[in-house]
């Protein structure tokens, strides 16, 4: 293995800065880390690991739309604010999104889930 390749010959300033950057998106991650994807009668409810639950009332959603390649994510707006969903964080809650789209009267089109006004 080359020397380049294991960051000995890296300035110190750049190894820091690399790992300082590392420790964040570790963080960041395991704080925002979806917990529990489920439809309750004010809406769809995303639960995260340290942060506070989002809640997207089915009146208030405005588009659903799918992930447009294999690493994209599921994005649900509404009038107050968007989620944004992997498809690992629906592993097991596929019926809560598809009865969420159901119960909020969205139809498919131009690519995504819509409200029909």
């Amino acid at each position: 293995m080359s020397v380049a390749a294991t960051g000995a010959a890296w300035p110190v300033w750049l190894r820091g800065a690399l790992a300082g950057w590392g420790a964040f998106v570790l963080v960041a991650g395991v704080a925002a880390r979806v917990t529990a994807v489920a439809v309750s009668e004010g809406g769809i409810v995303v639960g995260r690991a340290f942060r506070p639950d989002r809640t997207v009332g089915l009146d208030d959603v405005r588009r659903v739309a799918p992930p447009r390649w294999p690493l994209g994510a599921w994005r649900i707006e509404g009038r107050t604010g968007a989620v944004t969903l992997m498809p690992s964080d629906l592993r097991g809650a596929e019926a809560a999104l598809a009865a969420m789209v159901v119960e909020a009267g969205l139809g498919f089109r131009d690519g995504a889930w819509r409200r029909a006004d």
